[in-house]
């Protein structure tokens, strides 16, 4: 079924223009809308995006230049079909707000299908609609660039090596990048981490920078009131032993059944001085039944 949301552009196209390519591409290319300027031809006429005009064989010369071909990367649009002016339709202009949303749909089948490891944006008007939206779960994992249109190395052709270069170092960062973040997840790369930890703390740096932040800790507020609380508990721990090794048997209510017969003591931490209370037999013996079984008193 033809779409038919946007009146304008049914009247507009020649033809709607999906994208196009490897449907299973670790790059995906996404433009705003198909062309076809004075009628020289374009992704309105051909069907496939940025193809049969002075875009298109920028584009194609941008690929050979990186490598690639298209059926190596997927192509495709946010708008599917030509927007023209109203005075005029043989001259192309942009597609409104309501027109890209109205089209989203489409954009967001064809990366879920995809799935790409790189979008490469555009032009900054297709970047940013697309970055609004970047929160939703099908962008996830995906890293999202943008960069020159080919319609202005048309106009401006010497910017041509900066445009080339740029979307060639992004897609070598963002494969370095996928590279590092998946053989990290592996048992060789969390080794190959360990190991690299290890020389750096054995190392003559790492000495260093592990020596000064043990002096800033030492100084800091936070160090000197764990010192004082580490002190404390080793005072109280040493007073606790000495008078639980004195006695055994104490005249005590039990804690539990207020009952005064063969009051025991009961410390399950030495660390904690609340943690010390009196039971009588019964109520001990069963308490350290439920802690034997690691059931929370």
């Amino acid at each position: 079924m033809i779409c038919r949301k946007c009146v304008d552009l049914v009247e507009s196209r020649s033809q709607v223009v999906s994208g196009y390519g490897n449907k299973k591409a670790a790059i995906m290319f996404v433009g705003i809308c198909p062309g076809n300027h004075l009628g020289h031809g374009g992704a309105d006429s051909t069907g496939i995006p940025f193809k049969g005009d002075a875009s298109g064989r920028l584009f194609e010369r941008l690929l050979s230049d990186l490598e690639l071909t298209r059926e190596d990367v997927y192509t495709t649009n946010i708008v599917k079909c030509r927007p023209a002016k109203p005075d005029d339709i043989r001259f192309n202009r942009l597609p409104t707000e309501q027109e890209m949303i109205n089209c989203f749909p489409s954009l967001l089948i064809e990366i879920y299908e995809v799935q790409p490891k790189i979008i490469i944006c555009f032009g900054k008007i297709v970047y940013d609609f697309i970055y609004r939206h970047n929160s939703l779960e099908v962008f996830e994992k995906i890293k999202i660039v943008y960069c020159y249109h080919p319609a202005f190395l048309a106009r401006c052709p010497s910017k041509y090596m900066t445009w080339m270069n740029d979307v060639k170092s992004k897609i070598k960062k963002s494969k370095k990048s996928l590279y590092q973040s998946s053989y990290s997840k592996t048992r060789n790369g969390k080794l190959h981490q360990k190991i690299n930890i290890k020389k750096y703390q054995h190392s003559k740096k790492g000495k260093i920078v592990s020596k000064k932040a043990k002096q800033k800790y030492v100084h800091s507020t936070k160090g000197k009131l764990n010192r004082l609380n580490h002190i404390e508990k080793i005072r109280v721990k040493s007073h606790l032993h000495k008078l639980f090794d004195r006695y055994d048997l104490i005249n005590e209510d039990c804690a539990i059944c207020n009952s005064s017969q063969s009051i025991e003591r009961h410390h399950p931490n030495y660390d904690l001085w609340f943690h010390i209370y009196f039971l009588c037999q019964n109520c001990h013996n069963h308490i350290h039944e439920l802690e034997r079984r690691n059931v929370d008193v």
